[in-house]
């Protein structure tokens, strides 16, 4: 006979939830993909229950129709915070809307390229959706802090 010892491991539960969701903006007739993490980063989306306005759904989630949606998830009698969204039919651009350009020139008072380089201003003078804008670099004396902020962006 022989004494067998038996160790149970209990996992602490989660003591709480956060629902999220794939975008911060929608239009009617756009699907919303949410999912639902418990306070170990666990994904718990397939055991979790999700409503919006009180009535339980499935993910993805299509707005048919304009109107204020509040999305709460549930699980192991937790619940998840309270996502809402205000969805109108989407429209598009506003018709003064017009397409910008900003144009970047890296330069240097030591570059003997730069000084005669005018097509920034060429550009400009054609087109009032054109920007400019011209950073000094490379150990050039008006180089700013910005220039790297920039150039690395």
């Amino acid at each position: 006979m022989s004494n067998v010892l038996t160790i149970t491991v209990e996992e602490d539960p989660p003591t709480s939830i956060v629902l999220s969701f794939d975008q911060v903006c929608f239009v009617t007739g756009d699907s919303a993909t949410f999912t639902v993490v418990d306070n170990f980063n666990n994904t718990v989306i397939t055991e979790a229950e999700v409503t919006v306005n009180g009535t339980f759904t499935s993910n993805p989630y299509q707005f048919t129709v304009d109107g204020t949606y509040s999305f709460v998830a549930t699980y192991e009698g937790l619940t998840s915070n309270t996502v809402t969204f205000n969805v109108e039919t989407g429209v598009g651009a506003p018709s003064t809307y017009t397409k910008k350009v900003l144009l970047e020139d890296f330069k240097g008072t030591w570059c003997p390229h730069c000084p005669p380089a005018a097509a920034i201003a060429n550009a400009k003078n054609g087109n009032p959706n054109i920007f400019g804008v011209g950073y000094h670099a490379g150990n050039d004396p008006m180089e700013i802090p910005e220039t790297a902020y920039w150039s690395n962006y």
